[in-house]
């Protein structure tokens, strides 16, 4: 799969699938992270898949005594293994000077990534305290960083009672000197135990949470694994969302304001363990000047899909977003909107002064896809595929597609553009934008038509013995047939 990305996105650098059981995407991260410090590349897509497509999976992980028996078999439970989960996600890792200078939004940083193996010492997939203490100090000492002032840990906690016990006496045994407030959660409460790719759902939810400064709550967990004491803890669970307070360290008998940091941990059962440390990105970007009031000027704004159902998929997310607030002013939305998504072959164009014209153009547009564009007039509808080749021709009197996209672009006429554009006239947008600064815009996701795709029973002797084709007898080799 890594060597398929690499070609579709003509990627250079290092293309690597790795497998080292649970601990997979996030040894993927180390070992990115490293290629990024030697120089190897200049930025790294690290990914995780996790798929359960036959039933033999979990025979075996039954036969093994790893699969958890009951739905309550959550993390830190008193459970009797873990619960499965399919998951997919992946990052971007860019050096640091390298996403300012691009305007890139900063999720956090990270400040460390090791790995290690917890050798013969013990039964093989069987958890090693030793091996994990010393795996979580080295990492701390890489980062640079005190152990008490790391203020959130995500566990690899997955439920099986004996490795969750083992983590948490690594843990104490590292995290035991006073410091900042620290909780203690994992995302596999919540969704399973991803496997392969739980160390990217780890690390998107510390992401998330730096984002959002706020503590996530763990589920209830009902009766607690016995064997970790919780009262010896230096951490603890959160049974409510809080806020993800600002770390305060005192230092030599003086306070000091540290960045909100957290260390994830993900341990393979054959013995693979990553730690990885990350903090928040808290300093002030000062490529782009401060954000200005809404812009009073028409602004062309365009969305695209690969069906008409997307597209209105799509034109409903912006509408919420808006909904919730603009985080940026129309100049640099439309902009990003043009300049940062691929232009698919459903389009929608409109031309609006301000965000409330935008929200009404988008709530009569999903109210009625059909007729919007004939009522609205600030704005068209159109297929790549299927083109108003009346309309085209009424804008060009004689003149070529060239030519009219120069006299559009020269003149800023947006509704000119707003036409060709969405009838399938593919336009460069630096001409319009130019290439002044603008600050980085978080746009809604995609939304992808939802297809099922699950195989069919399959049809009784009797059922087979009607269909026309049961009765066809091959005619010669099959290849030739």
């Amino acid at each position: 799969m890594a060597n398929r990305v690499s070609h579709v996105f003509d990627l250079r650098g290092p293309s690597v699938a790795l497998d080292t059981m649970c601990s997979s995407s996030l040894v993927a991260l180390h070992y990115a992270h490293e290629s990024l410090l030697r120089g190897e590349c200049t930025g790294a897509i690290v990914g995780g898949v996790n798929l359960s497509l036959h039933p033999k999976k979990y025979i075996g992980l039954g036969a093994s005594n790893m699969l958890g028996s009951a739905p309550d078999s959550r993390s830190f439970s008193d459970g009797s293994g873990y619960l499965p989960c399919e998951g997919v996600g992946a990052v971007l890792l860019r050096p640091l000077s390298d996403a300012l200078r691009d305007q890139d939004e900063v999720l956090g940083v990270i400040r460390s990534t090791h790995v290690s193996h917890s050798g013969g010492a013990s039964h093989y997939a069987t958890p090693n305290v030793k091996a994990q203490t010393a795996l979580i100090r080295e990492s701390l000492e890489k980062a640079g960083v005190a152990a008490n002032s790391i203020s959130y840990i995500e566990a690899a906690a997955n439920g099986t009672p004996l490795s969750d016990a083992v983590e948490m006496l690594a843990l104490r045994k590292v995290f035991s000197e006073p410091g900042v407030a620290c909780a203690i959660g994992t995302v596999k409460s919540n969704i399973g135990h991803a496997e392969a790719a739980s160390g990217l759902s780890q690390l998107t939810k510390v992401l998330l949470q730096l984002k959002h400064r706020k503590w996530l709550p763990t589920p209830g967990i009902g009766q607690m694994n016995s064997d970790i004491d919780w009262r010896q803890a230096p951490f603890e669970l959160q049974p409510t969302l809080r806020d993800w307070p600002q770390p305060i360290l005192t230092v030599d008998g003086r306070e000091c304001r540290v960045p909100r940091r957290a260390a994830i941990d993900s341990f393979g059962a054959g013995g693979t363990y990553a730690h990885v440390v990350v903090e928040a990105f808290e300093i002030a970007q000062p490529q782009c000047p401060a954000p200005v009031p809404l812009a009073t000027e028409e602004q062309l704004i365009v969305l695209s899909a690969a069906s008409p159902s997307s597209l209105l998929s799509l034109a409903a997310a912006h509408l919420r977003s808006l909904a919730s607030g603009l985080d940026a002013n129309l100049v640099d939305y439309a902009r990003a909107l043009r300049q940062q998504r691929e232009a698919m072959d459903f389009r929608l164009a409109m031309v609006v002064s301000d965000v409330s014209e935008l929200m009404r153009s988008l709530q009569a547009f999903c109210a009625d896809p059909e007729g919007w564009s004939k009522r609205d007039g600030v704005g068209f509808t159109g297929a790549v595929e299927t083109p108003d080749s009346r309309l085209l021709e009424a804008l060009a009197q004689d003149r070529t597609t060239d030519s009219l996209i120069d006299d559009a672009v020269g003149q800023k006429h947006l509704l000119s553009l707003a036409a060709l554009w969405a009838n399938g006239i593919d336009i460069d947008w630096r001409r319009l934008d130019g290439s002044d600064c603008h600050r980085p815009v978080a746009l809604p996701l995609y939304p992808f038509d939802k297809v099922r795709c699950w195989v069919g029973a399959a049809p009784s002797a009797a059922e087979a013995g009607s269909q026309p084709w049961a009765e066809e007898k091959p005619q010669g080799p099959l290849l030739e047939r």
